[in-house]
Order: C-alpha cells, then structure tokens, then sequence
C-alpha cells in the first residue's frame, strides 16, 4: 500500500471549535502483498465457475504490470490466447474494471477496480485507525486531509476529508500523487521501496518530456533533499500543483519499520503554514507518530494472540 507539498504561510488555527468536515469519501486498494487469511478452521472452497478464475488472471496481470499493458503482452502473461483475453476485456471494460487507452489500445484497471475492496478494507487496520485520525485532524485544521497509500503503480489517494471550504482542486479517492511533483510523494521517494518509486519516477519524467516540457516541479529529488525530509520527519510544498494551494505530508510507519502510508495536508497557501514549527506540521507529526504507534501495537498485539491461539503454545 503506499505525496506532495503545497505549502503556504501560517495562519491561526480556529480555536477549539471541532468542524465535521462536509464531505469524506473512501476508495480502497487491493492488497498488494497476497490475500490475508481468516482466523479459524478453513471450510472446503466448494465448486467454482472457471471463467470468473481465467478472467482472474487478466487482473492479477494489469495489478501486477506497471503501467498499461497492450493486449498480447497481457494475453501471454495470463497465458491466454489474444481473442480469449479480449473477450474477457470487454467485458471487464463494461463493468468498468478495466480501461482502455483510445489512442494505444494499452489496458489498466479501470475505477471499479480501485473500490471493490472499500467495504473490508473501512474496517481493517491500518485504515481504520487512520480514518479516525484523519477525521480528526480534519475536524481540528478545519483543512483538506488526505490518506495516501501505494497503489498498484503509483501513490494513491485511499480517503478523502474535506476542510470548512472547498478547493479548487479535483482531488478524489483514488486520484494519484506525482512522486516527482507532491510532498505525499516525495514522502514515498524518501521512505518508500525504491524499486517501485524509480519505476513510477521514469514514468513520470518520460510522460512530461514528451507531453510539458516546461514543467518544471516534476523532477527528481536529490538524496540531500530526501535526507532532510527524512530527517525532519515530513515534505511541504508552496503554490504546488496548483496556484494559490499548498500542501504538506508525513509518514506512517509498519511495525517493521516500513512506510504504510502517508497522510497529507492541503490548504489555501493563506490558510496553511508547512513551517516546522507551525501549527499545523505539529499537528500532522503528532497524528503519524500515534498511528505509527497503533500500527505497531495492533501488530504485536495480533502476533500475540496467534502465538496464545497455537496448538504448540503452553500456558504458564
């Protein structure tokens, strides 16, 4: 599962007054590290239909391929014939599971794809604690608040929390973080798995080149830059994608110590201060540091209970 900065100048947070926020919107990611399992005795599968499991494959495959995929790469991957597998996503293209480029004819996974897994993933950790959180930290900014996972190419917005106003930004769940552009994404360059970010990295360089050159925000960061973001624990940015906003982002932690996801903050560049010793980065820092907190305890705590549940485990 696994950010931008665009930062602005300080302003005072409102009091205590707590403000739902008017809107928040979920999307979940499917799992990227194989299918967890139920606690308890498995039951017997029972007889399945073959073709939900062969059209199964073609979606393991545009998961699994980074970036879109032409049709017989994607045909031979899923070890099927070419017709077979354009049957298959046509229909896929239907439902909205998969989508295709007008123009190449490449296929990536479609929206549909990016919510079927919102009803389990609200009520499992690490989401659920971050939700609470985010609702949280939304309520006390009165400001956007963003959970930003690692999709399947590229960071990616989880849930979204609107603030007391709306922005003139197209920022929804599912939508996703340039990690050469946002803090979220410099926020997985500098904690992220490096061998993902450098894939997502060239793509996004070589998309720019060929299509706004004179885009100069989307560059890659140095190591000086990604060690002071590592050192001061979050990444910010002004007037960054878009004038008159700003943003800022920081890391929660795994219980092994990798990044699970990133939260991040956007503002008005009037309304929101990126400095570190502003208000709202003490506010962000403070929520990642508890939930990286929850999800190491959350983690032990489950590691405990599958040792007590052990049939070689011994009471003392």
């Amino acid at each position: 599962m696994s950010i931008e900065n665009f930062l602005g100048q300080a302003t005072r947070l409102p009091a205590t007054r707590l403000i739902m926020p008017r809107r928040q919107s979920i999307v979940v990611l499917p799992p990227q590290n194989g299918s967890s399992k139920g606690v308890g005795m498995a039951k017997p599968e029972g007889r399945g239909i073959q073709s939900i499991e062969v059209g199964g494959r073609l979606l393991s495959q545009l998961i699994s391929a980074n970036g879109p995929v032409m049709l017989k790469d994607l045909a031979a991957s899923a070890d099927l014939a070419p017709a077979q597998a354009h049957a298959y996503l046509a229909s896929y293209r239907r439902v909205g599971l998969v989508e295709q480029d007008a123009e190449t004819g490449m296929y990536s996974l479609g929206p549909a794809a990016v919510r079927l897994a919102v009803a389990r993933m609200r009520s499992t950790e690490p989401t659920a604690s971050a939700s609470k959180a985010a609702i949280e930290l939304a309520n006390t900014l009165g400001l956007m608040v963003a959970i930003v996972m690692w999709g399947p190419h590229a960071p990616t917005a989880v849930q979204i929390l609107e603030g007391e106003e709306r922005l003139n930004i197209n920022l929804l769940p599912g939508a996703v973080f340039s990690v050469t552009r946002t803090p979220a994404g410099w926020i997985f360059d500098a904690f992220g798995e490096k061998k993902l970010v450098e894939a997502r990295i060239g793509i996004e360089l070589t998309s720019i080149v060929s299509q706004a050159p004179s885009r100069s925000m989307a560059r890659r960061r140095t190591e000086q830059e990604l060690e002071t973001i590592r050192r001061q624990g979050f990444a910010g940015c002004l007037e960054s994608p878009v004038p008159g906003l700003s943003s800022v982002a920081a890391p929660v932690f795994s219980a092994d110590g990798t990044l699970a996801y990133a939260i991040s903050v956007v503002g008005r560049s009037v309304d929101l201060d990126i400095s570190k010793a502003g208000n709202h980065v003490e506010a962000l820092l403070a929520t990642t540091r508890l939930l990286s907190t929850v999800v190491v305890s959350d983690s032990r705590q489950g590691k405990a209970a599958a040792s007590a549940s052990s049939p070689n485990h011994a009471n003392p």
